[in-house]
């Protein structure tokens, strides 16, 4: 299964944001079937996000995620300490995390009340300027970032739902460090790597978690076999153990650089369980993608968290389309009054209930550009037209 690791609760959260009655679309006495094993893979919101229930959405959560979602049977993210690999060639771990903690973060997105975690990473510590999966944050309008244990707000400044990342912008910069960034090329397969961010554990304390492993792909182009994951052009595959919350989190190589953001994590494929595969977006996707997000250009995003709703819902209601969950404020989707509406198309291409035909239909839209959306206010209300500005 591909789990986003953070969002047990995404899934009531986005209804009761958009407003769906979920009693009013699941049929209780007639239960969907039991999905396929590889139908319920986990992603890392990013625990990003299958839907694993007909009473939550799923939103592309390694974060509180699908993709938001739960912790994988027996495993454990623990801090790690001592040496990858031993001897005296060994790579020490402890100096990795120690070098590597000023440069992570805990990410806590809010919406009306309700709550989800997940990690990010620090681009620029003088800027204030934090990097994170879109999963960790869709769908959510207030934002915090959480280093060494100190609190600070922090705005979304741009999103790239097709990529699976966005950028926040922290108000108090102190203790942060700019993570130094690697290079895809010089990654190697049976590379060591360490993990880090902040999953859930049985302590439930803020302290920062770290997991070591080896580089067991080093890229590739996949789209995980979840209804909301996006096809990911650059995803590198690793061992270490990564868990609901260590969405958005760092994966970095023995000089303490980042190699990825961790985004999911494949538990079942084809029927067969599977162990040790975690996946992260390859830092050099992360450098092309996040050098447009600093500018303030979003990626196919107009304001909104973006949800697929349940598979219950979609049979009872033949509903097709997105839900636009959790308008940001200042956005064009927020000015348009898009919460809580399904986007069934977009100029004229139809959005089915899968993120990635919707990533199909905005392709041609840039940042800056209006496109005409089609949109039901609800589900089983008439679609109209929407003209928005994509951010």
């Amino acid at each position: 299964m591909t789990e986003r690791p953070e969002d047990e609760q995404a899934a009531e959260e986005a209804a009761d944001a958009a407003g769906i009655d979920v009693e009013d679309l699941v049929d209780e006495e007639h239960e969907p079937p039991v999905a396929t094993r590889a139908e319920r893979a986990y992603s890392i919101r990013a625990a990003v996000a299958g839907v694993r229930s007909t009473r939550r959405f799923a939103r592309m959560s390694l974060a509180v995620a699908a993709i938001a979602l739960l912790v994988a049977a027996g495993t454990v993210a623990l801090a790690l300490t001592g040496v990858i690999g031993g001897g005296d060639g060994g790579v020490n771990t402890q100096e990795i995390v120690a070098q590597v903690t000023p440069s992570t973060v805990r990410v806590r997105a809010n919406f009306r009340g309700q709550q989800a975690d997940g990690s990010g990473w620090v681009l620029d510590a003088g800027d204030g300027l934090i990097v994170t999966n879109f999963h960790v944050v869709s769908g959510s309008t207030e934002f915090d970032v959480i280093a060494d244990g100190d609190s600070s707000d922090a705005e979304l400044v741009a999103a790239a739902p097709c990529e699976d990342l966005a950028l926040l912008k922290a108000d108090e910069t102190e203790g942060l460090e700019t993570l130094p960034l690697g290079s895809g090329s010089d990654l190697q397969q049976g590379e060591p790597v360490v993990a880090l961010g902040y999953p859930a554990n049985l302590s439930l304390g803020e302290d920062i978690s770290s997991t070591a492993g080896v580089i067991s792909v080093v890229t590739s182009s996949e789209r995980l076999p979840v209804p909301d994951s996006p096809t990911f052009e650059d995803l590198v595959q690793t061992d270490a153990p990564l868990n609901p919350g260590n969405s958005g989190g760092p994966l970095v190589n023995a000089d303490g650089e980042l190699v990825g953001v961790n985004t999911a994590i494949l538990t079942e494929l084809g029927g067969q369980p599977i162990q040790g595969q975690g996946y992260a977006i390859g830092v050099d996707r992360v450098k092309e993608v996040v050098s447009e997000l600093r500018r303030g250009r979003s990626a196919g995003w107009f304001g909104t968290g973006l949800v697929v709703p349940p598979p219950a819902a979609q049979r009872r209601e033949r509903l097709g389309g997105i839900l636009a969950t959790g308008a940001v404020p200042g956005t064009s989707g927020f000015e348009s009054s898009l919460e809580g509406a399904l986007v069934t198309g977009v100029n004229g291409r139809r959005v089915d209930s899968d993120l990635q035909s919707y990533c199909d239909a905005v392709e041609d839209v840039d940042s800056g550009d209006s496109a005409v959306l089609q949109v039901s206010p609800r589900p089983g209300r008439r679609v109209r037209s929407a003209t928005v500005r994509f951010e």
